[in-house]
């Protein structure tokens, strides 16, 4: 294996954060999470592949929303429509 020379961590079991000052922080799996953070509650990946099926938008949110009822989003945000838009020419 060629490791990336710019890689700060090692190839190892992962964990994500939900922090509302960061970009979804990763971290090895036995470092704290970032001040203010919350760890994300399940595996999505194992040995480089999905852990398990992708759920669906509204699965996700169902899951997701008691775990972070305070995701920061305005409410606006948080419901998106689903509308399909075609694709415009460049200007």
């Amino acid at each position: 294996m060629k490791p990336f020379t710019g890689k700060v961590t090692a190839p190892e079991a992962k964990q994500v954060h939900r922090a509302p000052a960061f970009a979804n922080p990763v971290a090895p799996t036995d470092e704290p999470a970032p001040v203010g953070a919350r760890s994300l509650p399940a595996t999505v990946k194992a040995n480089g592949h999905r852990a398990g099926p992708a759920r669906s938008l509204g699965e996700a949110r169902a899951v997701l929303r008691p775990i972070f009822p305070n995701s920061g989003l305005p409410p606006a945000s948080s419901s998106v429509p689903s509308r399909r838009f075609p694709p415009s020419p460049n200007d």
